[in-house]
C-alpha cells in the first residue's frame, strides 16, 4: 500500500495587523496555536512574518523557535506604508509558486 503525502503549504503573516488586533482582543498573541492549526492543513514547507520587529521584539523568540522567516518592514511612523506588507506577501506568494510548485 503506497503511503498517503501531506499537501504542502505556505504561511505568509502581515504580523502587525494579526499581533495588534489579537492583543487588542485577548491581551496577548500566541503564533504557535495559529501555526498548529495551519500545520493540519499540510506540513508547512514555507513560514513568514511580515511587520517592523523594533516594535515587536518581544514576538521574535516564539517567531525563530518555530522557524518562521522575519521579513522587516520599516516603517517611519504607523500607518505610513500602510500596504507595503500586503504588496510585499503578494510578491513573496507569486516566488513561492515557481520555487515550491509542490505547494497547495
Amino acid at each position: 500500500m503506497a503511503a498517503v503525502e501531506k499537501s504542502q503549504v505556505a504561511a505568509f503573516i502581515d504580523y502587525e495587523n494579526v499581533a495588534i488586533a489579537a492583543e487588542k482582543e485577548h491581551g496577548e498573541f500566541r503564533l504557535t496555536a495559529i501555526l498548529d492549526a495551519i500545520g493540519q492543513q499540510g506540513r508547512l514547507v514555507v513560514k513568514r512574518a511580515y511587520g517592523d520587529w523594533s516594535r515587536f521584539y518581544k514576538h521574535q523568540s516564539e517567531l525563530t523557535q518555530n522557524a518562521v522567516d522575519l521579513i522587516q518592514m520599516y516603517s517611519v511612523r504607523i500607518g505610513s506604508n500602510k500596504n507595503a506588507a500586503d504588496i510585499q506577501i503578494a510578491i513573496d506568494a507569486m516566488e513561492a509558486v515557481f520555487s515550491h510548485p509542490q505547494v497547495g
